[in-house]
């Protein structure tokens, strides 16, 4: 009876030991299981050692990739998974600090089911045309703190720009892109026109001092939220909340606002939609001198602007101060005495006229 246990379990024992297909395949260093591969500061410098493990052929309902942490390079010119690989049950791909220098359109050609695309802290220095063509289902886009160093401000606006050249690839899922802590000083008039769908536009912590939207807002007919915390604006241009376009989420904190006249019309605005508006204790003047660091929802619009009648009467003021000075220069010039008369003539009134008047009438006899 013993042997006869014996002979059962130790075959189940051996085949429990065994590793499932999908931890045979699984690359070094990452955890897997049937919808999940996480490869997390596996710290590669080959793509190849990881991305063709996550073959369909054995991940079939593979939906989440994890991979970070590593020193890829430029990705430019090839398949991750392989030439003609595809994994398109993926949703999510998170590619973060990966030090990505380049990709194109052949680099994600494997992830055309991707709605979730990560990519921040990389090193990106150029793109090649059209990088999202295979991407057709993608919403989310986070590209926060995606350059390289020494990339210069013109080369980054020129990558924003060339990644949302829409060709075959529509974006017409895109509706989330999150572009903070990238130092970006400007953006092309055009970079966000073929995102048709854009509802949510982070741009945090960079060094903008305005924002490329057309009057007519034909850019952004889907836009609600925008976010321009920490940047460099002064003053916020109309086109950002007039009739244009309508956000529901404002956020223009930790910029450096002047709240002079220019400022009015927005500061009323704002007041009167304080509600869209995000993280109202930090957004605050920051001169003139008198409301410095004071919140734009506590102020007094009418305060901003000093009445026309204090600046007519200064003017006018300044006006006869300059003439009587050019005056003055002009009879020292040409020597013309200017003295005041000893005695002026002074007429008292009409009873005194009168009685002059009478004197000076002709006496007849």
């Amino acid at each position: 009876m013993l042997v006869l246990s014996v002979a059962i379990l130790l075959p189940l024992s051996v085949v429990a030991a065994l590793p499932s297909q999908f931890e045979a395949s699984c690359p070094k260093g990452c955890n897997c299981t049937p919808v999940k591969i996480e490869c997390v500061d596996v710290h590669s410098k080959d793509p190849q050692e990881i991305f063709p493990h996550a073959s369909p052929a054995i991940f079939k309902d593979l939906d989440t990739l994890t991979v970070t942490g590593n020193d890829f390079g430029d990705l430019r010119g090839r398949n991750l998974f392989d030439k003609g690989v595809k994994n398109p049950k993926v949703t999510l791909a998170n590619f973060t600090n990966d030090g990505i220098t380049g990709f194109d359109e052949k680099t994600f050609e494997g992830l055309s089911g991707v709605e979730y695309l990560y990519l921040a802290n990389n090193n990106l220095t150029e793109v090649g045309k059209h990088p999202f063509r295979h991407m057709a289902k993608l919403k989310y886009l986070d590209l926060s703190n995606v350059f390289g160093r020494g990339v210069s401000a013109k080369v980054k606006a020129d990558i924003l720009r060339d990644l949302f050249d829409a060709n075959d690839d529509r974006f017409i899922e895109l509706s989330g892109i999150l572009l903070d802590d990238n130092g970006l000083e400007f953006l092309h008039p055009d970079t966000f026109c073929k995102v048709g769908g854009l509802s949510r536009l982070h741009l945090k912590n960079n060094k903008l001092t305005e924002f490329p939207i057309p009057k007519n807002g034909e850019c952004f007919p889907s836009l609600k939220d925008l976010i321009l915390e920490g940047n460099r604006f002064e003053v916020i241009p109309e086109e950002l909340y007039g009739d244009n376009i309508a956000l529901t989420g404002f956020d223009v904190s930790r910029n450096p606002l002047k709240c002079g006249c220019e400022a009015q019309k927005f500061i009323k605005y704002a007041q009167r939609d304080d509600s869209d508006f995000m993280n109202q204790d930090f957004t605050t003047c920051d001169s003139p001198i008198e409301f410095k660091n004071k919140r734009i929802f506590q102020m007094n619009p009418d305060d901003l602007c000093p009445s026309s009648g204090g600046h007519s009467f200064f003017f006018l003021l300044l006006t006869i101060i300059i003439v009587a000075i050019f005056a003055y220069r002009y009879a020292r010039v040409h020597n013309i005495s200017l003295s005041v008369p000893q005695r002026i003539p002074f007429v008292a009134g009409y009873s005194v006229l009168k009685s002059n008047e009478d004197g000076t009438v002709p006496q007849f006899v």
